[in-house]
């Protein structure tokens, strides 16, 4: 499955897309200089490709490149990030 996962900054969020529709977000608040992570979702018909994870992943990357620190709300990104050392420097 060829989907696209690109960062949409003017949206605050990451999107997946495929054959150009959208099929999932991963969506952020800026909120004292921090970006809160508070909604990842991924079309239905898509799930179980890791499309998700793959969605916080991008955030993760443009938070690194922004030097920004990372709340994740959302209860998927929180169990992601939360339960990982490789995710210590951005939270």
């Amino acid at each position: 499955m060829d989907v696209l996962i690109i960062y949409n900054k003017d949206e605050f969020r990451s999107e997946a897309l495929f054959n150009d529709e959208l099929i999932g977000v991963c969506e952020y608040e800026i909120s004292n200089g921090k970006w809160a992570i508070t909604h990842t979702v991924v079309d239905e018909k898509f799930g179980g490709h890791g499309i998700a994870k793959k969605l916080v992943l991008k955030i993760v990357d443009e938070a690194r490149k922004s030097g920004v620190k990372l709340i994740p709300i959302c209860s998927y990104a929180k169990k992601m990030l939360e339960n990982n050392l490789d995710f210590n420097d951005v939270l």
